[in-house]
């Protein structure tokens, strides 16, 4: 009985050491497939950007460097917020752009990319049913649009050349007195303006 017990308990000991060999190489064959996919699929003026993506959009992938503070003012968004902004860079939803940040938490994340990514976001708003939510805007790069979506969110989406621009308004609810001071076309012609200096600088 122990014989048979001793077997049966190497066996299993096989089984299992083989099943976790297996499981090692299916991983290493998927991380392998890929990373070839990616070095295949990335552009060649994307080469040496910074790269990162999620299918739920919180981060900007192969974003373009942009000094920030050189760049970018509080000055540039002088009305959208009741309390004052700054300006920084590296933001945790959107490595390498740039933020427009207040003390209550109200912000604008500016960024310009040309990766499959940033790509991909200026399709959905051209060429999806998402269009129907976002209205043309003129002056700004080869083709822009924008979507008030609601008192505290906005959002303009612009394409210059090879590079695409992002640029998201979020104010958390009340955090800034509900609502911004700019609404409609005055607010997507201030982001806008966002895009351009961004454009210009990268």
């Amino acid at each position: 009985m122990r014989v048979i017990f001793a077997r049966i308990t190497h066996r299993e000991s096989i089984v299992s050491r083989l099943q976790s060999r297996l499981l090692a190489l299916a991983c290493a064959m998927c991380a392998a497939a890929c990373s070839k996919s990616n070095a295949a699929s990335a552009p060649a003026n994307d080469a040496g950007t910074a790269a990162s993506s999620t299918a739920g959009g919180n981060t900007a992938a192969s974003t373009r460097a942009i000094d920030c503070t050189k760049v970018f003012a509080p000055s540039d968004v002088a009305g959208i917020f009741v309390a004052p902004a700054t300006v920084s860079t590296g933001t945790k939803f959107y490595k390498g752009a740039c933020l427009f940040d207040t003390p209550k938490g109200a912000n604008i994340n500016v960024s310009v990319g040309s990766d499959a990514s940033a790509r991909y976001y200026w399709q959905d708003v051209t060429a999806t049913s998402d269009s129907q939510h976002y209205t043309a805007l003129s002056g700004v790069g080869d083709a822009a649009r924008w979507w008030e979506a609601g008192s505290a969110t906005a959002y303009v989406y612009a394409k210059r050349g090879d590079k695409y621009c992002r640029v998201e308004l979020g104010i958390p609810g009340g955090a800034e007195q509900t609502t911004p001071s700019v609404h409609g076309l005055e607010l997507a012609k201030k982001l806008g303006a966002l895009c351009t200096k961004a454009f210009a600088a990268t």
